[in-house]
């Protein structure tokens, strides 16, 4: 059981290390935006990256990607 313990604490710290890594580069990158987090919502839209539901009527297209 030593092992299996050792392991499953390894994935423990590996994830506290990926998701901080993520949220600090998040952070960075909101901060780093002209505008901060107001900025980083507006370049968005208009890049259409907040688009993830298309509620359509139109079977010529998939209705769930833009």
């Amino acid at each position: 059981m030593g092992g299996v313990e050792t392991v499953v604490w390894g994935d423990v710290v590996q994830t506290f290390v990926i998701l901080g890594g993520a949220l600090i580069a998040t952070i960075y990158l909101i901060w780093g935006t002209e505008g901060g987090l107001a900025g980083t919502i507006d370049l968005s839209e208009e890049a259409g990256k907040l688009a993830w539901l298309n509620f359509a009527y139109d079977f010529e297209q998939l209705v769930w990607l833009k």
